[in-house]
């Protein structure tokens, strides 16, 4: 743990981190007075922290060519998998050409892109286009800040696209594979319902109509749809109970075929960072589970985390690495792995959904200025039915596929998932009929500070090591 918290402190905050995480690894060690080596516990958590700083990368805001207002061609790559709406495709672009006038010139820089959704463009695909840049400056303040973490320096609405070339290689391969599941699961339940279905298989939610958009972005459950790690837990524990049930639930053959599905996974829905951040922990688990050790869900999280921005320390400012990473931890630091009791499930997920909903509002109170008065009750209320739904959607997609021949059969498989998923919908629409939350505007740093610091103080007083360390310095003092 300390060595995962030292190393994304100084990835976030560079050289201030060495001494920021002495600090706390000191105060750790005060309150932890029975605790062996504290000097060693301080020095470990400054080297870690020592190492992130040395890979630590500014968020540098991009800059838009001084070709944006007036080139009115384009000609680039797409770089990331289209996200699909009705009405259109987005995606971001590096440019290789652009028409100014009569001419095309050279020109590079990375655009996010609004398409109408014809004609289908896929992942590596060169392409041209015709459209009006609007230069990342002209943006929102916290839109700037989403368009920065993906690089764009503006957007371009275009219209007329043409197909170039088409792309290659694995990702691209599954993004196709994403789109046609997506399209089969809408095709076989019609209407919103469907899209969830196909949202919590994978990720891709953007069918969803405009009231329904808004209920899910009101009551904060929009997180249901990402898929990170309670997806991928649920997929290990599928896979796990197969293989007791099969007698080979400890055999390395299977825990080995368990990795190789998780990351198979992983790339189908993306490869994106909460993604491959659960797929580490998930291997890690499996490891654990061949060595006879049982897994300290926070110690992974945080050795997961600090491994991918070691690797590429830009995640560290990515919002979706942010919220997957902080949500994690909420549930991890305040949900026991063990727990025992009358209506554990209850208390277990009331408690899992507030602390995710806490750690996780200091990254999105910035870009929003709204404060969900909803979200943690419409995520409690909710929570026990999205792992059904979850499961009931896979069982949906398989059906889909292997039994589309016999389409009655098909469709009788997908029913579970459509009630459950309209249950999901019913839950919260009721919710986000109820009103939204307390509108700050624009958030200074100071607010942003005080927030964090109260949010991080939740956290540490409802964390259930941190009850545990306090309950035996009690004890200690006592006798």
């Amino acid at each position: 743990m300390a060595i995962g918290a030292g190393l994304l402190l100084g990835l976030w905050l560079s050289w201030p981190a060495v001494v920021l995480s002495g600090a706390i690894a000191a105060l750790i060690a005060l309150v932890r007075h029975h605790a062996r080596a504290p000097i060693a516990l301080i020095a470990l958590t400054m080297v870690a922290a020592g190492l992130g700083a040395w890979r630590h990368e500014d968020l540098v805001t991009p800059v838009a060519p001084a070709w944006v207002d007036t080139a009115d061609q384009f000609v680039g790559t797409v770089m990331s998998a289209p996200a699909r709406r009705p009405k259109s495709q987005t995606f971001t672009l590096r440019t290789s050409e652009v028409e100014q006038g009569s001419a095309l010139a050279p020109a590079e820089a990375t655009l996010c892109v609004v398409l109408s959704p014809t004609p289908v463009v896929q992942l590596g695909d060169t392409i041209t286009f015709s459209g009006q840049a609007s230069p990342l400056m002209d943006e929102p303040p916290g839109f700037q800040r989403y368009l920065a973490q993906r690089g764009c320096a503006a957007t371009v609405f275009g219209r007329s696209a043409t197909v170039l070339t088409t792309g290659s290689g694995l990702l691209r391969t599954m993004a196709i594979a994403r789109d046609t599941v997506t399209l089969r699961l809408q095709s076989l339940v019609t209407g919103d319902a469907g899209v969830l279905m196909s949202g919590l298989v994978t990720g891709d939610d953007r069918a969803f109509s405009a009231d329904r958009r808004d209920a899910f972005v009101i009551t904060g459950t929009t997180h249901i749809t990402a898929i990170s790690g309670s997806n991928f837990a649920t997929f290990v524990s599928l896979l796990v109970a197969a293989g007791g049930l099969g007698g080979w639930g400890r055999s390395k053959g299977w825990l080995a075929l368990i990795v190789i599905v998780v990351w198979a996974y992983a790339v189908f829905v993306g490869a994106n960072p909460p993604a491959v951040r659960a797929a580490i922990a998930a291997t890690a688990t499996v490891l654990a589970v061949t060595v006879g050790r049982r897994p300290d869900v926070t110690t992974l999280v945080l050795l997961s985390g600090a491994l991918m921005a070691m690797i590429r320390p830009a995640y560290v400012h990515e919002l979706s690495f942010q919220l997957s990473l902080a949500a994690s931890l909420g549930i991890a630091v305040s949900v026991p792995v063990a727990a025992e009791g009358k209506l554990v499930w209850l208390r277990s997920g009331v408690v899992g959904s507030t602390m995710a909903q806490v750690a996780t509002l200091p990254f999105l109170l910035p870009l929003s200025g709204v404060v969900p008065l909803l979200s943690i009750p419409a995520n409690v209320a909710i929570g026990p039915l999205v792992n059904f739904a979850f499961v009931a959607s896979l069982a949906a997609t398989a059906g889909a596929f292997l039994l589309g021949w016999v389409g009655w059969l098909a469709w009788l498989i997908a029913q579970p998932a459509r009630w459950l998923c309209e249950g999901i919908i019913f839950i919260v629409d009721r919710f986000a009929a109820l009103g939204g939350g307390i509108t700050l505007g624009r958030v200074s740093v100071g607010v942003a500070m005080l927030v964090a610091a109260a949010c991080i103080a939740s956290l540490v007083a409802n964390s259930d090591d941190v009850k545990r360390w306090s309950n035996k310095g009690w004890t200690r003092t006592s006798s």
